[in-house]
């Protein structure tokens, strides 16, 4: 007796092995994720478990900072290259919601560092748009 597969049943062979096969990877890749969110949790110390208030309490606090503007983000680069290669204090951030500017770049200080800032602008050619005294 001759026991051919019929297509239909070849059909429904193959389309378990798919099903089986599916089932597998599935299964594989949430272990795979499992163990890669324990490894990194274990590198943090475990979970924190912090509510929203204290979340809301823990994020920095806006204070009174020199905010210096720019035309183009050339000058603001030319700025923040210049700063580090003469330790001059603060760094290059968004600019601030509460001023508009040409550029997307400002520099953010504290207020004591302006006539520092302000001197190696001049020794360096680099032109502000304007300087604010924002919260930030």
């Amino acid at each position: 007796a001759d026991t051919a597969w019929l297509p239909h049943e070849q059909i429904r062979w193959n389309t378990e092995i798919c099903l089986w096969g599916i089932f597998f990877v599935f299964i594989f890749q949430q272990y795979c994720y499992n163990e890669l969110y324990r490894n990194i949790t274990a590198d943090m110390g475990g979970l924190s478990t912090i509510s929203y208030k204290e979340a809301e309490t823990d994020m920095r606090k806006k204070e009174l900072k020199l905010v210096v503007t720019f035309h183009t983000t050339a000058d603001a680069m030319a700025m923040d290259k210049a700063c580090k290669e003469q330790n001059v204090p603060g760094r290059i951030i968004p600019v601030p919601r509460a001023i508009s500017a040409g550029c997307g770049l400002s520099w953010c200080a504290d207020l004591e560092d302006r006539e520092q800032i302000v001197s190696m602008m001049k020794e360096t050619g680099i032109e502000e748009e304007a300087m604010h005294e924002c919260m930030v």
